[in-house]
C-alpha cells in the first residue's frame, strides 16, 4: 500500500527528492548540510553559560556536549544526568526517550537554550556554517523509514519545525543572528 503524498510549507516530503526541491534535516538525509543539521550529529561544543537549575536553586555550567541531541536530553531531564554531555546523538535520544514523561523537565527557556546550543554549533564550526549558508533548498524535516528504492514510509516531525525555521533563519542573515544570540 502507497503512503499518500505529505506536503508541508509546498514541500512534497519525499525521501527520492531530497537534495533535488528541499533538504531534509535528518540524520539519514541524503545531503550533508541535512545530515549535519541534525541535532544527532557530532559536532562538539562548549558553552560558558550557566543556567538556573530549578530543582535546587543552582546555577549550572552548561559546559561540553558532544551532539545538540545531548544537550536537549540534559535539559529536559532536569539538568542532571551528565551522560548526555558525552554520548551519541543516538543514544542520547535512546535514553532521553526512557525518561517517563512526568519525570521531564519543561524548562520555560528550552528554546531559546537550545537556540544558543544551535547557534554555538555553527559558530564553532565554520565548515558546517558555510555549508549551510551555501545551500539554497528550502530545509524541511521528516522521518524516513524503509529504503528509498522501495516506497519508504514518511512521518512528519511537525512539533521541532521550530528548530527548522531557526536554520532557516541562520541561513536568511547569512549567519547574523548567530552573532545577535550568543553576544
Amino acid at each position: 500500500m502507497l503512503q499518500e503524498p505529505i506536503i508541508r510549507n509546498g514541500i512534497i516530503l519525499d525521501p527520492k527528492k531530497d537534495g533535488v526541491t528541499h533538504i531534509n534535516v535528518y540524520t539519514g538525509g541524503a545531503t550533508v548540510v541535512g545530515r549535519e543539521g541534525s541535532n544527532l550529529y557530532e559536532a562538539p561544543t562548549d558553552s560558558p553559560r550557566l543556567i538556573l537549575r530549578e530543582s535546587d536553586k543552582a546555577l549550572i555550567a552548561i559546559g561540553h556536549f558532544k551532539t545538540l541531541e545531548g544537550t536537549w536530553w540534559w535539559l529536559s531531564g532536569g539538568m542532571v544526568d551528565d551522560y548526555f554531555r558525552t554520548c551519541s546523538g543516538f543514544d542520547a535520544r535512546k535514553r532521553g526517550s526512557s525518561i517517563p514523561k512526568e519525570d521531564r523537565v519543561e524548562l520555560p527557556s528550552f528554546k531559546h537554550e537550545i537556540r544558543y546550543a544551535i547557534a554555538l554549533k555553527y559558530r564553532t564550526h565554520p565548515e558546517i556554517l558555510d555549508r549551510l549558508l551555501n545551500s539554497t533548498l528550502p530545509l524541511t524535516h521528516y522521518y524516513v523509514f524503509g529504503k528509498k528504492s522501495a516506497n519508504p514510509l514518511v512521518r512528519t516531525a511537525d512539533r521541532s519545525m521550530w528548530v527548522i525555521k531557526f536554520l532557516e533563519e541562520i541561513r536568511e542573515t547569512r549567519g547574523e543572528v548567530i552573532n545577535q544570540i550568543l553576544t
